[in-house]
């Protein structure tokens, strides 16, 4: 596990981490999550990563759809369930859990 706190550090964190999975949220200092998932699905392996998207300010249904269109996976509204990320992230930790 790896944390960042602006939005400016995120793109240099990938790079030098290489994460499975990025939970980012939507409204960071310096750019929003929209922005940096769009980024980030822009980098050679970033079609690979489990990109989850969180916000607690966001919560309409056309968030949730422009969080779609900027490439993210799955979005989450606070407060979440911590049972609904662990599932998600789940295929990528346990065995044939997906299945």
């Amino acid at each position: 596990v790896h944390g960042v706190y602006t939005g400016s550090r995120l793109v240099p964190s990938i790079r030098e981490f290489d994460p499975d999975v990025v939970l980012l949220d939507i409204a960071l200092p310096e750019k929003s999550g929209y922005q940096l998932a769009q980024e980030i699905r822009k980098r050679p392996r970033g079609q690979r990563v489990l990109l989850i998207g969180i916000s607690g300010q966001y919560k309409q249904g056309s968030d949730k759809i422009l969080a779609h269109l900027s490439g993210f996976d799955h979005y989450l509204v606070k407060p979440f369930d911590p049972a609904v990320l662990l599932a998600l992230i789940a295929p990528l930790t346990v065995p044939n859990a997906g299945r």
